[in-house]
């Protein structure tokens, strides 16, 4: 009887914390039909996400609303990363399409303008990541039917140096 009611106590010690802080997931609606590849928050209300064909959408509403950025790009934009909700670094690359050229795109306004900037090859890119707390120093990760490709920066994207000349062919998607 004691073992029962121990074990009784212990299930409910351990089911308790997971009951407690379940969460519900709501759909949200981004008010575009293109593919969603990534998405970034900056607190509970300052989000970006990103996909195929160039779209680029923002939150300054926790999700309720979403508004499309112009980046002017056709290619998917594989990846984003906000060091601020102004500052911003975009991914681009087509990974079904060996001949496409990546680029970097950045803003400096909540994604109101893009400049795009230069990587040291041309491989597709797919993943961009900045360190916390850094707007200056950040890496970009990708391929394009070669060996992986990483870059970084340490002036905010101004300049990018490849950082891996490596055999290892196959794809980065992520850098964090």
């Amino acid at each position: 009887m004691k073992t029962k009611l121990f074990l009784r106590a212990i299930t409910l010690f351990f089911l308790v914390p997971f009951v407690s802080f379940s969460q519900t997931w709501v759909q949200q609606t981004s008010g575009i039909t293109e593919n969603l590849l990534a998405v970034q928050f900056l607190d509970a209300n300052n989000g970006y996400s990103c996909g195929d064909a160039g779209k680029v959408v923002k939150t300054t509403n926790g999700g309720s609303t979403w508004t499309q950025v112009n980046i002017s790009t056709t290619l998917s934009v594989n990846d984003i990363s906000f060091t601020s909700a102004n500052e911003g670094w975009a991914a681009i690359g087509d990974p079904n399409n060996a001949s496409s050229t990546g680029q970097i795109w950045h803003t400096t306004n909540g994604g109101t303008t893009w400049i795009q900037q230069t990587p040291s090859t041309t491989e597709g890119r797919f993943g961009i990541g900045f360190a916390p707390g850094s707007s200056t120093n950040g890496w970009v990760v990708g391929s394009r039917n070669g060996p992986i490709n990483v870059d970084a920066t340490t002036n905010g994207g101004s300049t990018w140096t490849q950082q891996s000349n490596t055999n290892i062919f196959g794809w980065l998607y992520k850098i964090k």
